[in-house]
C-alpha cells in the first residue's frame, strides 16, 4: 500500500516523534510505500516548556519526511492539505495525543472525504492529563471522522467509546523501543554510568511533569524499609526543578537521588 504517516518525526525531537519513525520504518520493511508528513510548526514557545522542540545531534532516520504542518497557522492548511490528497494514498495513519491539534486535523479529515483512503488515527492519548478547554467537543468531532482507531492501551479505547459507541478499535499495546542501541552487561553499564556494583537503583525516566508523580516518589523513597536504595531522575524538567530540589533537601534524602541530565 501507499501509506502517508502523519505526525512528528525528525527533527522535531520527544517520544512520539521516535514512535512515528520506528513505525514508518517497520511499514516500510514489510513492502509498503511510505511517506511522512511532519510539523515544521508545532507549539507556540509558550506553550512549551522544554529547552527546544528540535533534535540537536543525530541522523535523520532513512525516511522521505515532508516538514509540511503548521499547528496554528491555518491560511498554510488548505495548500498542505491539497497535497496530502494528490498523494493518493491507500492508508492514512493521524497521530494523535493533545487536543491543541485538533482543530487542525478535524479540517484535514473533512477534506479527506472526497479521497479513496481509509483513515486510521494512532492514538497515543485521547484525554488530555492537564484539563483543556474544548477536549470534548474536539474529541468527539475528530471521532466521527475517521475510519477507525489504533490505541496503546485499552483505557485509552474506553475513553473513545464514550465519544463514538460504534468506532472500529483495536487496541495494540505499546512496544518496546529499539532505537537506543544495542543493551550491554549490567556490570559494564553501571560502570559507564558510575553507579554502586551493589547498590539497587530506582529509575524514573522521561520528561518531568506534575502529572508524572515524581514528588510522590520522592516522598516514598524514605519509606522503604532499604534505605541503601537510590533514586535515577534521567528527564528534562518540564516543571520548576527548584521544587523538586527543595523536596529533596527537605526529607534528607539528598545522598539518595541521583539527577542525570538536564541539571
Amino acid at each position: 500500500m501507499k501509506i502517508l504517516n502523519i505526525g512528528p518525526s525528525f527533527p522535531i525531537r520527544g517520544g512520539i516523534a521516535s514512535f512515528n519513525e520506528t513505525l514508518s520504518l517497520k511499514l516500510i520493511e514489510k513492502g509498503h510505500k511510505l511517506i511522512n508528513y511532519s510539523y515544521r510548526f508545532q507549539y507556540p514557545n509558550f506553550l512549551f516548556p522544554g529547552k527546544t522542540q528540535y533534535v540537536k545531534d543525530g541522523t535523520p532516520p532513512n525516511l522521505d519526511i515532508k516538514s509540511e504542518l503548521h499547528s496554528i497557522n491555518f491560511f498554510t492548511w488548505g495548500s498542505t492539505f491539497r497535497k496530502i490528497l494528490k498523494e493518493e494514498a491507500d492508508l492514512i495513519i493521524i497521530h494523535y495525543w493533545m487536543p491543541f491539534f485538533a482543530p487542525q486535523l478535524i479540517f484535514l479529515l473533512k477534506k479527506l472525504k472526497s479521497n479513496k483512503a481509509k483513515v486510521i488515527m494512532l492514538t497515543h492519548n485521547l484525554i488530555p492529563h492537564e484539563r483543556q478547554p474544548g477536549t470534548r467537543f474536539l474529541t468527539r468531532k475528530l471521532l466521527k471522522n475517521v475510519d477507525g482507531m489504533i490505541s496503546l492501551s485499552d483505557s485509552v479505547r474506553k475513553d473513545a467509546l464514550v465519544f463514538r459507541e460504534t468506532l472500529p478499535a483495536l487496541v495494540i499495546p505499546h512496544p518496546v523501543y529499539d532505537l537506543y542501541g544495542e543493551s550491554m552487561p549490567k556490570p559494564e553499564a553501571r560502570s559507564l554510568l558510575h553507579l554502586e556494583e551493589n547498590t539497587s537503583y530506582i529509575l524514573f525516566f522521561g520528561l518531568i511533569r506534575k502529572y508524572k508523580g515524581l514528588d510522590i516518589l520522592l516522598r516514598a523513597l524514605p519509606l522503604l524499609k532499604n534505605n541503601e536504595i537510590k533514586l535515577i531522575v534521567a528527564g528534562e524538567f518540564y516543571e520548576p526543578q527548584e521544587d523538586y530540589l527543595n523536596l529533596v533537601d527537605d526529607l534528607g534524602i539528598k545522598e539518595r537521588v541521583i539527577f542525570l541530565g538536564n541539571l
